[in-house]
């Protein structure tokens, strides 16, 4: 009788540490992928009101150069963001518009100088922005000079 030994060759197999560790690698880089997702979305709803902000002020700095120095008013409240519902303005993001005008020694003026001399415009748009950041204030401004 002969006697045949086998050899088993080595299987080589993933240990369930190796799976493990895999598991927790995927998942680190799932997570920091969805943080990354919502970070870029705040920041892009962030600058959507900034830009809509700027848009106000620029506008309204145009409307003052286009009309008489007397007839500058102090500002108004504005919708600065309406969330895609225009019909309905509870969800709307407002905002404080506030002109000022100033003489060249930058002493703040209510009428109008005499003798008639250029003056500083200076229009900012304040409001509170939407999602984890409506605790912060945010402004924009723009400011000029106008001749009468």
């Amino acid at each position: 009788m002969i006697m045949t030994t086998r050899t088993f060759r080595s299987i080589r197999a993933f240990t369930i540490i190796e799976a493990l560790v895999t598991v927790l690698i995927v998942t680190a880089a799932s997570i920091g992928g969805i943080e990354m997702t919502a970070f870029v979305r705040t920041q892009n709803v962030m600058e959507q009101e900034r830009s809509r902000a700027h848009q106000i002020v620029t506008s309204e700095m145009e409307r003052i150069r286009n009309q008489l120095y007397t007839h500058i008013t102090g500002g108004s409240t504005v919708t600065v963001w309406d969330n895609g519902t225009p019909d309905d303005t509870t969800d709307d993001t407002i905002g404080t518009l506030d002109v000022v005008v100033h003489d060249p020694a930058g002493h703040l003026l209510t009428a109008a100088p005499v003798p008639a001399i250029a003056v500083k415009v200076e229009v900012t748009l304040t409001w509170h922005p939407r999602g984890r950041r409506h605790d912060s204030t945010f402004r924009e401004t723009a400011m000029t000079w106008i001749a009468p």
